[in-house]
C-alpha cells in the first residue's frame, strides 16, 4: 500500500517537471522572435514611386526610388540602373548609400531619351538594381516608360470639291490625297457613296469600283494620291420621228448635280490598358464631299420681279453655195409681269440678193408686240389694236 502511493507521488512529480519545462520552452522562443525579424520579410525592398511614365522624342524620363531598410543592423549599398540602347542616366551609379534600421532613402532617377524612331504605344523596362560593396543583388525595381501613339492623319479631294462637265463630258478625273502626319504606320478604311445611282466609278486601270470601300496602309510621314475617274450613265433612247424644227440632240434644259460622299475611318485604341490590344475601340472619322456639274445650255430669266426680256433668234440660211442666197431670221420671245399682265414680241427679217446690202435687215423687217394685261389688250407692229374686257 505504501509503495503505491509512493509511485503515484513520483509520476505527479514528473509529470509536473514536463508541464514546467514546455512552458519556459515557450517563453524563451517568444523571447527570441520578439528580437529577430520574420526569415519571410526582406532586409531591403525598392521601388519606384511611378509605375508608368510616358515620353516624348529626347524627353527626360524622371521617377523617383525609395529604399527601405527592414532589418535590425545598417547597410551600405550602391543602385545600379538598366535602360534602353541609346538612352542616358544622369543619377551616378558609384555613389554609395547607408541606411540605418527601419530607415529609408529616396533617391531622383533620371533618363535622357534618345530613341526617335520608336514607334507609337512603344513600352520600355527602367530597372534599378541595389547591390552590395561585393557586387551582391539585394533588390530590385522597375518601371515602365511609354511613348504615346501620334495620331495624325488627314484626307483631301483633288483637284477641287465641286468639278463641272465642259461641253458633252460624261466624265473626268479627280484623286484622293491620304496623308499621315503621324509616327507609325496608319491603316485607313475609305467609303465611298453615292448619292443616286446615274453614274459610277472606276479606278486608275479604267475598271469599275464595284465595292463601295477599300483599305489603304500609311507609312509615318508619308502621303499617297489614289486616282478616280467619275462616269455617268446615259439613258438609252427609243427610236422615233422627231420633228427637225428647233430639235438639238446635245441640247440640255435642266442641270444635273452627281453627288459622292467619301469617308475615312481610322480604328484607334484605347490609351487607359496599353497592354490589351482590343480594350476599347474608337472610330474617329473624316468626310468630304465632291459634286460633279453638267450645266444646262439654257437658262430661264424673266418672272414677275425681273427686268429682262428674254430672246430667242433662229437663222435658216438656203442656196449658200448657189448664185441667190438666202438667209431667215425670226426673233422670239416673251416676258411675264406679274400675275396677270406678260408680253410677247416676234420679229422677222431676210436677205435674198445676189450681192451683199447694209439695208438687208431693214427692207425686209416685219415684225409685232402684244401686251396682254388684266382689263385689256394691246399691240404694235404689222398688227396695231387695243382693247378693254
Amino acid at each position: 500500500m505504501l509503495l503505491n502511493v509512493l509511485y503515484r507521488i513520483v509520476i505527479k512529480i514528473h509529470v509536473f517537471n514536463y508541464v514546467f519545462l514546455l512552458f519556459l520552452l515557450f517563453c524563451i522562443s517568444t523571447s527570441a522572435s520578439a528580437q529577430v525579424p520574420a526569415a519571410s520579410k526582406k532586409a531591403i525592398t525598392a521601388s519606384f514611386a511611378i509605375d508608368k511614365v510616358e515620353y516624348k522624342d529626347f524627353a527626360l524620363v524622371s521617377n523617383v526610388l525609395k529604399v527601405k531598410n527592414n532589418n535590425g543592423k545598417n547597410y551600405t549599398f550602391t543602385i545600379s540602373y538598366n535602360s534602353p540602347v541609346g538612352w542616358k542616366c544622369l543619377s551616378n551609379q558609384d555613389r554609395e548609400y547607408t541606411l540605418a534600421p527601419s530607415d529609408s532613402v529616396f533617391v531622383p532617377v533620371r533618363f535622357i531619351v534618345n530613341n526617335k524612331n520608336a514607334r507609337g504605344g512603344t513600352t520600355y523596362n527602367l530597372a534599378a538594381y541595389i547591390n552590395t560593396n561585393e557586387g551582391k543583388k539585394m533588390a530590385s525595381a522597375l518601371f515602365l516608360a511609354v511613348r504615346p501613339k501620334i495620331s495624325n492623319w488627314q484626307m483631301q479631294v483633288l483637284p477641287r470639291p465641286r468639278i463641272y462637265l465642259l461641253n458633252d463630258e460624261t466624265s473626268a478625273g479627280f484623286q484622293l490625297n491620304l496623308t499621315n502626319s503621324g509616327d507609325e504606320d496608319q491603316e485607313v478604311l475609305v467609303n465611298m457613296k453615292k448619292l443616286k445611282n446615274n453614274f459610277f466609278i472606276k479606278d486608275s486601270a479604267d475598271h469599275v469600283i464595284k465595292k463601295e470601300y477599300f483599305t489603304t496602309l500609311l507609312k509615318p510621314y508619308t502621303d499617297t494620291t489614289i486616282g478616280f475617274k467619275f462616269q455617268t450613265i446615259e439613258n438609252s433612247r427609243n427610236e422615233k420621228r422627231i420633228d427637225t424644227w428647233g430639235f438639238n440632240p446635245l441640247f440640255k434644259k435642266t442641270e444635273t448635280r452627281f453627288g459622292l460622299f467619301i469617308k475615312a475611318y481610322e480604328v484607334k485604341f484605347d490609351k487607359s490598358n496599353l497592354n490589351q490590344k482590343n480594350s476599347n475601340v474608337n472610330f474617329i472619322k473624316l468626310s468630304n464631299s465632291i459634286d460633279f456639274v453638267k450645266l444646262s445650255n439654257t437658262t430661264n430669266s424673266g418672272g414677275g420681279n425681273s427686268n429682262t426680256f428674254p430672246l430667242s433668234v433662229f437663222a435658216n440660211f438656203s442656196n449658200l453655195f448657189n448664185q441667190q442666197p438666202i438667209l431667215t431670221l425670226n426673233f422670239l420671245g416673251s416676258a411675264q409681269f406679274g400675275k396677270y399682265s406678260n408680253l410677247t414680241y416676234q420679229f422677222q427679217t431676210g436677205f435674198m440678193y445676189y450681192k451683199y446690202s447694209n439695208t438687208f435687215l431693214t427692207n425686209r423687217f416685219s415684225g409685232n408686240m402684244f401686251y396682254n394685261f388684266k382689263k385689256g389688250f394691246a399691240s404694235v407692229g404689222n398688227a396695231v389694236g387695243f382693247g378693254l374686257s
